[in-house]
């Protein structure tokens, strides 16, 4: 009871910080150019068509980014708007739950909270982290899934979670469609670094063939 009450409190206090950082006055600053109003456009595009698989730059085919962002940004607009606020919001918001993932897998790997929360801390005051949490960039959802994945993955190691495993691969599919396979490149480096250093190398195909299956 007391761990949940300091992880609670912990939590909220990174939180708190990172919504004064992330989300005070979004709107105020214009967007720069060239990506942010490139990456606004399509969002605008995709609410005027109503056509949300193809992203689309002044009636062009634009295939130089996935299209999750886009779509995160038409949702904060409400499918009907598009502002400065709203085509940033995405990026505000995975910072968010990126302090907390960065948290809990403080808590997973140390086993420590207070390192977890120095860890967030430090995460949330640095320069350039909050800098792309209060841009138009696909960097931060990019990070926050991840680091989900990466963190869903240690979990399923650990505990054969069928839960951890299908979330394990859901936010590694998300990642995807964030900013191509680079999040399949950083997670699978992450988990080969994990198991390089604490698992021996005879265990390693046995931990991947007993992770729950996600059907069966």
């Amino acid at each position: 009871m007391k761990a949940k009450l300091l992880d609670r409190m912990l939590l909220s206090t990174l939180l708190f910080l990172g919504a004064g950082l992330y989300l005070h006055a979004l709107g105020v600053r214009h967007l720069y150019a060239p990506d942010e109003p490139r990456f606004a456009e399509v969002v605008r595009e995709m609410i005027l068509t109503s056509d949300y698989l193809i992203p689309r730059v002044n009636g062009q085919v634009y295939p130089n980014k996935p299209p999750l962002y886009y779509w995160l940004a038409a949702l904060f607009g409400g499918f009907q708007r598009v502002s400065e606020t709203t085509v940033k919001l995405p990026s505000s918001i995975s910072a968010l739950f990126a302090l907390m993932i960065t948290y809990f897998l403080g808590v997973f790997l140390f086993h420590r909270r207070q390192i977890a929360f120095w860890g967030g801390l430090f995460l949330a005051v640095n320069v350039y982290f909050f800098t792309q949490a209060r841009f138009v960039q696909m960097d931060m959802i990019l990070l926050f899934f991840t680091l989900l994945s990466y963190y869903a993955f240690l979990r399923s190691f650990s505990s054969r979670s069928r839960l951890w495993t299908l979330t394990a691969y859901f936010s590694l599919g998300l990642s995807v469609l964030a900013k191509g396979p680079l999040g399949v490149i950083l997670v699978g480096f992450g988990i080969f670094t994990y198991l390089f250093f604490e698992k021996p190398l005879r265990d390693w195909p046995l931990l991947f063939l007993s992770l729950p299956h996600l059907f069966g």
